[in-house]
């Protein structure tokens, strides 16, 4: 077993630019202070103390995880996380070496100061705390070093579970798990659609939007959940839709639009005898709750100024004043509120990595922010349960109803629900009450050829159909069913699963050139033949956020980094089966033009022509018509963009509108270069129900 952790002699330990404060867990390089997660703090002084070698997987798995197994993934993203603390304007180069196949190992110099002010330096070799000469004759076991691993390896078991897989270990062992056949009923009968539901703390109310049927605004409803009565309230130039709850269940939080115009007011519960406007939102605000009778905590986009990334805030109702709650990195989809419990006087928010979520708990201050829980899926809405003091949500994804123990900082009880019905929002009265909304989108794929400008209707069913792309004779797509993604194709009328295995794949591509499929997992390109045979699988040393065929077949990629502007762009060689770097960062996605040109796309929405020879950037265009997210396709020495309404082409640096997707919005788009069309997944709002489940007693 390697050393773990520093002397309490040690002061600090210097490092290129940082000095590392092992007390305190913090990094500084005299410009930024960085407090290390605990379980990222363990892996840095691993590493720093075992310099002189290499460190395996396993031995991370065994000294700094304590635990008989931990999936690749788990261990992929810790080393993905480390790498981004550690880098900054002052600390650019590397600090962490992988060797292949191997492990890994720590790169730079160190020197340790002591409290006593020893200095100690350190070039390859193991770093010993100081200590008196003793004698040669017998070793005495080390009960303190003993003692402190076990310790550690308690703890991790009990906050690391977010890095475990589903293999079953001693603390797996103790989650229950069970399926359920919940008995179904409506709690609404209006034709519609029913968004946004939030349940109140005193868990008597329930908020949501509704849409009555053949009506385009969106309309408040309270529902008293003991009577069934509803107060309803609609403007008929503006869109209604609930944020949150004040602590006592007495005042609702609501957002009123109109265009661009935002509003957050103020409302009673029975909608008469308070209503207030408090602040205009440039930017629409989703999820937020009242704390006490003076402050308002919700997440707030466009920090940063970044439009899609969001960071907790609370503003004072009175002095109209607000303070930042939550720093979420640059390089995320940052935090969204998820509830405030007044009983324990704590917040919970969901951080949105890209490749995982996280779940948090903090206090008002925004002060003491603890790691939870870390899942695949979104976690939408949380209830707490205070006879079991646990943590209850679904997951829609996969149907299971998850109670978290807080007292144990665990999952204690899984319930799969013994249903194929798709549901979006959902709130949980109880573990074995829940009140959901089914789904209320049709997910289609269509082509449109680029010729004609005729939409054709390609993939339709009741499932959720995305990433689709062209071959020559079928579309393939990935759709979720049953609480899994499959990989599918369309032949003539007849959809099929195929036999690739089950996974947690994102995006799939289509060479027209060599037939092969890639399917795309978090740090994982999965290579198919055209008979669905698995030629390789692509593991790299981080989160993969786009990949592409070029046109000799090789795969271009892009690499997360700690922030946009350090996202890294590679070239994959199929031939000789290595990386190599390309010389431009703030890339969020690349394909190949033509033999000569590479085309970007930034994370400030422009179109970067990459000089394939030079390696330079030959030409810029900044994209028209901005949302959220761009789509980007090449195709026959065309690009094509969308901005989800409708789609585009960009000819000698200007956007030429070519189609209006209408009531549909277009989620992915790809070019099928055999059928001269794109490929578009897309999402069309339908009626759905408002629902209860309960399980039966």
């Amino acid at each position: 077993m390697n050393e773990v952790n520093f002397s309490r002699a040690v002061k600090e330990v210097k490092f290129g630019a940082w000095i590392l404060d092992p007390k305190r867990q913090t990094i500084t390089d005299g410009d930024v202070t960085r407090e290390l997660e605990p379980l990222l703090f363990k892996i840095l002084c691993y590493l720093i103390l075992n310099n002189d070698q290499i460190i395996t997987r396993d031995d991370l798995v065994s000294d700094v995880w304590c635990q008989n197994y931990v999936d690749n993934n788990a261990i992929n993203r810790a080393m993905s996380e480390l790498r981004k603390v550690l880098k900054s304007d002052k600390q650019r180069g590397l600090v962490v070496k992988t060797h292949y196949r191997k492990g890994y190992s720590f790169f730079l110099k160190t020197e340790i100061v002591y409290q006593e002010e020893v200095t100690v330096k350190a070039t390859p070799g193991a770093i010993k705390p100081a200590s008196k000469p003793q004698p040669a004759a017998k070793t005495k076991p080390n009960y303190l070093l003993y003692s402190v691993l076990t310790a550690a390896c308690v703890a991790m078991s009990v906050f690391g579970i977010t890095y475990m897989t589903k293999a079953e270990t001693p603390l797996e062992a103790q989650i229950e798990r069970q399926s359920v056949a919940y008995q179904e009923s409506l709690l609404s009968w209006a034709p519609g659609r029913y968004l946004r539901t939030i349940l109140s703390p005193s868990k008597q109310l329930l908020a949501f939007t509704f849409v009555p049927q053949g009506q385009t605004r969106e309309m408040l409803i309270v529902k008293d959940l003991s009577t069934d009565y509803e107060k309803k309230m609609a403007n008929q130039d503006a869109d209604l839709y609930p944020i949150g709850w004040s602590s006592d269940s007495s005042r609702l939080f609501y957002r009123a639009t109109k265009g661009e115009r935002c509003e957050i007011w103020q409302v009673s519960s029975d909608f008469e005898s308070y209503n207030k406007h408090l602040f205009d939102c440039p930017l629409q605000i989703k999820q937020g709750a009242g704390v006490g009778r003076d402050y308002f905590v919700y997440s707030k986009p466009n920090y940063r100024g970044r439009d899609e990334l969001s960071a907790l805030v609370s503003y004072n109702l009175s002095t109209k004043e607000e303070f930042q709650l939550t720093s979420p990195s640059l390089n995320s989809y940052g935090d969204r509120f998820l509830m405030y419990e007044p009983k324990i006087e704590r917040i919970f928010f969901e951080r949105h990595q890209f490749d995982a979520r996280e779940l948090y708990m903090t206090d008002l201050e925004g002060s003491s922010q603890i790691k939870l829980y870390e899942s695949n899926n979104p976690i939408w809405s949380i209830s707490y349960i205070p006879e079991t003091h646990a943590l209850v949500w679904f997951d829609n994804i996969e149907n299971v109803v998850y109670e978290y123990a807080l007292s144990e900082k665990r999952l204690v009880r899984e319930t799969q629900l013994q249903t194929d019905n798709i549901f979006a929002t959902s709130q949980a009265l109880s573990p074995n009450e829940l009140l959901l909304t089914s789904y209320p989108f049709a997910q289609d794929i269509y082509g449109l050829d680029v010729k004609s400008m005729e939409l054709d209707e390609l993939v339709s069913s009741k499932h959720i159909n995305f990433s689709g792309v062209g071959g020559e004779d079928k579309t393939l797509f990935l759709r979720y069913e049953s609480g899994v993604i499959h990989l599918a194709y369309k032949q003539g009328e007849q959809s099929v699963a195929t036999q690739v295995p089950e996974g947690n794949y994102t995006a799939l591509r289509h060479s027209s050139i060599s037939g092969q499929l890639l399917l795309r997992e978090s740090n994982t390109m999965h290579l198919y033949d055209e008979q669905f045979t698995l030629l390789k699988a692509i593991e790299v040393d981080g989160v993969v956020i786009s990949a592409e065929y070029l046109l000799n077949g090789d795969i271009g990629y892009v690499m997360l980094g700690d922030k946009q502007s350090a996202n890294e762009v590679y070239v994959y060689s199929q031939q000789l089966e290595r990386s190599k770097k390309l010389p431009i960062s703030n890339i969020v996605w690349f394909a190949q033009l033509d033999k000569h040109q590479y085309v970007m796309l930034s994370s400030n929405d422009k179109l970067l022509y990459f000089d394939i020879a030079t390696g330079e950037v030959a030409q810029e265009v900044a994209l028209q018509y901005t949302t959220e997210l761009h789509l980007v396709a090449v195709g026959d020495g065309r690009v094509f963009y969308s901005n989800g309404k409708k789609v585009y082409e960009v000819v000698d640096g200007m956007s030429t509108e070519l189609f209006d997707m209408g009531e549909k919005k277009v989620t992915a788009i790809t070019y099928n270069a055999s059928q001269q069309a794109l490929v578009l997944s897309t999402v069309a709002q339908t009626n759905n129900q408002l629902i209860k489940l309960e399980a039966p007693h």
